[in-house]
C-alpha cells in the first residue's frame, strides 16, 4: 500500500515538472516570439488608447469651434474626458503621452519657423513704427512677472522661491495664436494698432526658448555643480550650441535645396523626411545636452528663419502638427480630474480674476503710453489676457523634474484652461471699439515722463551705449523683429497715418 502511493506521488510529481516545463516553454515561445525581430508586432491595446484619444481630440475641437471657443480649450477638455479621472477609457496612459509628446516637438518647432511670418511680414503696410515697442514687449514681461511672483510668495501659493519663480514666468507668456487670430479676424493685423500688438507679442516670444531650458538646466547642471565648473559648463554650451547654429544655417537650407529639385521624383516626400528629422535630431540632441526636447524644437525652427524654404517647410510638418498636437493637449487634460475643479473652484477662479485683471492693467498702460486711445488700449489689454501654450509645456516639464508641486501644477492647468474659455471675450471686445481709435494717436508727446518712459529710456540707453556685435545685433534683429535706429521716440508719419486710417 504504502508503495503504490510513493509511485504515484512520483508520477505527480514528474506531471508537475511536466506542466510546469511546458508553461515555461510557452512563455519563452512568446517572449522569443515578441524579440524576433522578423515578426511584425502590433499592440492592439495601444492603438486603441490612441484611437480613442485622437477622438477625443476630434470632438473637443469640434465643439469648441462650433461655440466660438479656443480649439485649444476643446483639445483639453476631450482629454479630460476620457482621462483616468472621468470615463477612464484610456488604458495605457503612460505609452499614449509618450507618443503625444511628438506633439510639444511639432508645435514648437512650428511656432519658430512662423516666428518670422508672424512678425517680419515684408507685405506689411506698416513697419516698426515704434523704435521702443521692444522696450514696452519687455517691461510688460517683466512687469506681470514680478508682480505675479509677489502675489504668489506673499499668499504662500508656493512653497520655494524655485517654484514661484517658474510658475510667475508660465503665467507671464500669453498665447502667440489667440492674439494673431484676432487680429486677423477683426482686420486689424496690418494696421498701426495691429503692429504695435504683434511687436510686443514678438519680445514676449523671445523669452520662450530659454525658458522652456530653464527647468531640465536647473535640476541637471545647476544643482549638481557650482563655482568655475558651473561656468566652464556653461560656456561649453555656449560654444556648442553657436557652433551648431552655425552649421545648420550653412548646411541645411543648402540639403532643402538639394532636396527642393523638381526634376526628382520623390522630392515632396524626401523634403517632408528631410525636415522632420531635422526637427526630431535637433530635438533629442538638445535633451542629450540636457536642455529639454522642447527647447531643441524651438530653437531649430528659429534656426531656419528668413530661409527659401520655411513656407514649405512649414507647411510640411502641419499636419503633424495638427495630429500630434491636438494629442499632445488632449494628454495633458487627461490629467485634469472633474473632482479636483470643484474642489477647488474657489481658488481657481480667484486666480483667474487676478491674471485677467493684472495683464489688461499692464496691457493698458502700455498701450496708453504709445499713445493710443483708452478704448483701444483696453482691447488690447483683453486680447493678451490669457495664458500661452507654451506655459503648459515650461510648467509641465518642471513638475515632471519634481521643481513643481503636482498640487500647484493642477491648479495652474486649471487656471490656463479657465482663461482660455474667456478668450472670445477679446474679439467682441475689440469689434465695439470704434475703428479710427485703432488707426490714429490722441498724443505723441516728444518727450515723455513717469516711471514708464524713465524705464524706458535708461534700458535703451544701455543698449546704446553698449552695442553688441554685427551678428548679434542681426539676429535680434531677426527674432525680434524690433529696430533699434534711433534713440527717440518715432511716431508714425502723416502719410502712415493718413494710409492706415483710409484702410481701416
Amino acid at each position: 500500500m504504502g508503495h503504490a502511493w510513493s509511485h504515484r506521488l512520483t508520477h505527480l510529481a514528474n506531471l508537475s515538472d511536466t506542466w510546469s516545463t511546458t508553461a515555461m516553454s510557452s512563455q519563452l515561445r512568446a517572449a522569443q516570439e515578441a524579440a524576433d525581430p522578423a515578426v511584425l508586432h502590433l499592440d492592439v491595446q495601444l492603438l486603441q488608447d490612441m484611437v480613442v484619444l485622437c477622438l477625443a481630440t476630434a470632438v473637443g475641437g469640434l465643439f469648441a469651434a462650433l461655440l466660438d471657443l479656443p480649439h485649444t480649450l476643446g483639445y483639453i477638455l476631450g482629454g479630460m474626458l476620457v482621462g483616468p479621472s472621468c470615463l477612464g477609457l484610456v488604458q495605457r496612459v503612460v505609452q499614449s503621452e509618450t507618443l503625444a509628446q511628438f506633439g510639444s516637438i511639432f508645435m514648437l518647432f512650428g511656432h519658430g519657423l512662423i516666428y518670422s511670418q508672424h512678425y517680419r511680414n515684408e507685405g506689411n503696410a506698416v513697419h516698426s513704427v515704434y523704435n521702443d515697442t521692444v522696450t514696452g514687449g519687455f517691461l510688460f514681461v517683466v512687469f506681470v512677472f514680478v508682480i505675479t511672483l509677489g502675489l504668489l510668495i506673499m499668499n504662500d501659493i508656493v512653497s520655494t522661491w524655485m517654484e514661484g519663480t517658474l510658475l510667475a514666468l508660465a503665467l507671464a507668456l500669453s498665447s502667440t495664436s489667440i492674439v494673431m487670430d484676432t487680429l486677423v479676424h477683426c482686420r486689424l493685423d496690418d494696421s498701426l494698432y495691429g503692429t504695435v500688438v504683434i511687436e510686443i507679442m514678438a519680445v514676449q516670444d523671445l523669452f520662450m526658448a530659454p525658458l522652456l531650458a530653464i527647468p531640465t538646466a536647473i535640476s541637471h547642471i545647476v544643482w549638481r555643480y557650482s563655482g568655475l565648473r558651473l561656468f566652464a559648463i556653461m560656456t561649453g554650451y555656449t560654444v556648442l550650441i553657436v557652433t551648431l547654429v552655425i552649421l545648420a544655417r550653412h548646411t541645411v537650407p543648402r540639403f532643402m535645396q538639394l532636396l527642393s529639385n523638381p526634376d526628382r521624383a520623390l522630392a515632396p516626400q524626401l523634403f517632408t523626411l528631410a525636415v522632420v528629422t531635422y526637427c526630431l535630431g535637433m530635438s533629442l540632441l538638445s535633451e542629450w545636452l540636457e536642455l529639454s526636447h522642447e527647447a531643441g524644437a524651438l530653437f531649430a525652427g528659429l534656426v531656419l528663419m528668413d530661409t527659401p524654404h520655411v513656407q514649405r517647410a512649414a507647411q510640411a510638418v502641419e499636419p503633424l502638427t495638427s495630429l500630434f498636437g491636438g494629442m499632445y493637449l488632449a494628454s495633458l487634460g487627461m490629467i485634469i480630474s472633474p473632482q479636483f475643479l470643484l474642489g477647488h473652484l474657489g481658488a481657481i477662479m480667484s486666480y483667474v480674476f487676478v491674471i485677467y485683471f493684472l495683464k489688461v492693467f499692464v496691457v493698458t498702460f502700455v498701450m496708453r503710453s504709445f499713445g493710443f486711445a483708452l478704448a483701444a488700449s483696453l482691447a488690447a489689454g483683453v486680447l493678451l489676457a490669457q495664458v500661452s501654450e507654451v506655459s503648459l509645456f515650461l510648467v509641465a516639464r518642471a513638475q515632471q523634474l519634481g521643481l513643481v508641486s503636482r498640487h500647484v501644477y493642477l491648479l495652474m492647468l486649471a487656471t490656463t484652461v479657465t482663461l482660455l474659455a474667456v478668450a472670445p471675450l477679446a474679439s467682441n471686445m475689440v469689434k465695439r471699439v470704434d475703428k479710427l481709435d485703432f488707426s490714429t494717436l490722441e498724443y505723441t508727446p516728444p518727450h515723455r515722463t513717469g516711471i514708464f518712459a524713465t524705464m524706458a529710456r535708461h534700458i535703451k540707453c544701455r543698449f546704446n551705449n553698449c552695442p553688441p556685435s554685427r551678428a548679434i545685433r542681426r539676429v535680434c534683429l531677426r527674432l525680434g523683429s524690433c529696430l533699434w535706429r534711433g534713440t527717440s521716440l518715432g511716431s508714425p508719419s502723416s502719410a502712415t497715418k493718413r494710409s492706415d486710417a483710409q484702410r481701416v
